[in-house]
């Protein structure tokens, strides 16, 4: 009795953190008309942090404490570059982190104590491994769902970059500069992807640097390193005069055979992964032909 007192007591307080986190909180006026503003922040971190901050406090906190506890074993819940390809702000993302550890912790302390009062008793250290196993398991869950995203995020920003080094091609056949090709074909489409590249070569402008400087750091900040190698080609066409087009080109024709080449590759592992079901459903459909003829034979021996 005293455990399951003592276990509804911080069940309890789980529910009333979880409530608190989740009551909406108004939003500043800075920070509702920032996110209007997708280029500017598109490729610079510090910016998109600072006008981004978290509507869950109780959870941020909760998140940058285990945060910090991975960082001490080497393991990080947060990579830097998918936040960053996803546009989401560090303390909405240890928020997540926290809401869902909280609640899978909880939810299996719950299931177990709600086992051990109704079918059979379970040991209160039973019910104190479900909870740190779900805690665990929730800790882990946004890590991996946030770099599933970013992976393909990624793939999605591979292909708008395919298409802007050929309109740089184009643009650079046609008789402009460097400089000139990059700005016009960054704006032929308004894309998140272009957008983000728009937003480089604009923040380049008004810091009064090289358009490739900043497209390095784009590519480093979103975990993008072909962004770094064009940023490499980019520069000797600006400071030695070499003519880019011919590799442009290559680059473009180059990414584009690597994602044909995944493409074609995810396409067999999922055609692999169906072989089995298959089998199955085939084996279960004759299973079910058969039967009536099998009981009738039966009967006759």
């Amino acid at each position: 009795m005293t455990t399951l007192s003592l276990l509804g007591g911080v069940l309890g307080c789980g529910l009333v953190c979880i409530l608190v986190g989740l009551r909406a909180r108004r939003p500043a006026l800075v920070d509702a008309v920032a996110r209007f503003d997708t280029s500017s922040h598109a490729g610079d971190p510090d910016q998109r942090a600072a006008s981004g901050t978290s509507q869950r406090p109780v959870f941020a906190s909760i998140g940058k404490e285990l945060d910090t506890w991975t960082l001490r074993l080497g393991r990080p819940l947060t990579q830097p570059e998918d936040l960053a390809i996803m546009a989401r702000d560090q303390n909405d993302q240890l928020a997540a982190i926290g809401m869902t550890s909280i609640s899978l912790g909880a939810g299996g302390a719950l299931a177990c104590t709600a086992i051990s009062a109704t079918i059979v008793a379970l040991p209160p250290y039973a019910v104190i491994a479900a909870a740190l196993g779900g805690a665990v398991l929730g800790m882990l869950l946004p890590g991996a769902e946030l770099k599933r995203q970013a992976a393909t995020e990624r793939e999605s920003f591979l292909r708008a970059l395919g298409c802007w080094l050929e309109l740089i091609a184009l643009a650079q056949a046609g008789g402009m500069g460097v400089e000139s090709a990059l700005q016009v074909s960054s704006e032929i489409s308004d894309d998140l992807s272009f957008s983000r590249l728009r937003g480089a070569l604009e923040q380049a402008q008004l810091a009064a640097t090289t358009p490739w400087n900043a497209l390095a750091r784009l590519g480093r900040e979103i975990g993008v390193p072909q962004l770094d190698e064009l940023a490499c080609t980019l520069s000797l066409a600006g400071t030695e005069g070499a003519r880019v087009r011919t590799t442009l080109v290559a680059k473009a024709t180059s990414l584009r055979q690597r994602q044909m080449a995944e493409a074609q590759a995810q396409a067999n592992a999922t055609t692999e992964r169906l072989f089995l079901p298959s089998i199955i459903l085939m084996l279960a459909f004759m299973i079910f032909l058969m039967y009536p003829a099998g009981v009738r034979l039966a009967h006759v021996f």
